[in-house]
């Protein structure tokens, strides 16, 4: 709208007529005190906890990731299959270790279909935490969300990674919350691989979600030696690995009312295996705690395929390798 031209005419007429000057003056109302709009075009919202920014569309849940402290509210069922989100490498991970997501994230009970990320990295350090969000901190909040018919299919060379549709590497808090679909995630050269359906590695509470489909991780070994490149395939059908303990001592979060119906597959030529129907490794072997498990249980094929040489190959119906910590039923 042309707001110097719209001025002028409301002007000329309100001379001419007092109802046109009582109009006039209700246009330049709505043109000059109405808040501005957003510049990435969210629906609605100013971001704030109180009054969330409205995500309706694929082009609104991108731009989440330039407001990462900020609150979102999804209002309808958003579809990434179009060719802006399902060509190439596919969807690029919301928050990253430098810039976590630390807002908050209500899915409102709607879902985001067809996820896709196709990924080949070679030493990014940025895209080593791969899923609708790469990394959350601490404090964030994601819940009340579907992912439906996710596919995901990532190599990575030379270094680890965290792998789940709906979060990498995870810090926030998660209720209420599922994922179907498909997850393959291959290292190649070495590297910590934690690969879950709904998680990749989790630090933080889980709560009342679930998720359906297969997984599958695999660490390669092309006969490079050094010890920093044999590291552990850790693979669940809800979550890689809870908890940390070798790295950061970073405790696991608690998991609660959480099931998974998956087929779980982990397979390594150069190291230990850990896969299990829930939690592939609950803790890591060091401090840090490794969460409790209440009131869950997984259903789904699990197999563990190790190097031989020593390696472990342990595959658990509910949880591949236990560590310090709680299991309830």
């Amino acid at each position: 709208m042309n707001t110097v031209s719209t001025v002028k005419k409301c002007r000329a007429l309100a001379f001419s007529h007092p109802l046109c000057a009582l109009l006039g003056y209700f246009v330049l109302f709505l043109l000059f005190m109405a808040p501005e709009a957003d510049a990435f075009g969210f629906a609605g919202g100013d971001g704030s906890e109180a009054n969330p920014y409205q995500v309706d569309t694929a082009a609104h849940l991108d731009a989440v990731r330039h407001k990462l402290d900020l609150h979102f509210v999804q209002t309808t069922n958003i579809n990434l299959g179009s060719s802006r989100w399902n060509d190439g490498e596919g969807w690029e991970p919301i928050g990253t270790e430098d810039n976590p997501f630390t807002g908050s994230y209500d899915g409102n009970g709607f879902m985001i279909s067809n996820l896709m990320i196709s990924n080949l990295m070679m030493n990014n350090s940025a895209c080593d935490r791969i899923g609708l969000f790469g990394v959350t901190g601490e404090g964030s909040e994601i819940r009340d969300l579907g992912l439906v018919d996710v596919d995901i299919t990532v190599t990575s060379q030379d270094r680890g990674l965290d792998v789940g549709a709906l979060v990498g590497r995870n810090q926030a808090e998660i209720a209420n919350c599922y994922v179907t679909g498909t997850l393959t995630a291959e290292i190649d050269f070495g590297g910590m691989l934690r690969a879950g359906l709904m998680i990749g590695r989790n630090h933080g509470d889980i709560s009342d979600s679930h998720a359906e489909g297969s997984v599958s991780a695999t660490n390669l070994d092309r006969n490079v030696s050094g010890a920093n490149l044999r590291r552990n395939v850790s693979v669940g059908g809800l979550i890689g690995q809870n908890g940390d303990g070798q790295t950061d001592n970073r405790d696991g979060g608690d998991i609660l009312n959480s099931y998974a119906s998956v087929t779980v597959v982990g397979n390594s030529d150069s190291y230990n295996v850990y896969a299990g129907g829930l939690i592939g490794r609950k803790g890591g072997g060091g401090d840090g705690a490794a969460g409790d498990v209440i009131d869950c249980y997984a259903t789904g094929d699990v197999t563990a395929d190790a190097a031989d040489g020593g390696f472990a190959a342990r595959a658990g119906g509910l949880i591949g390798r236990v560590g310090s910590s709680w299991v309830g039923t």
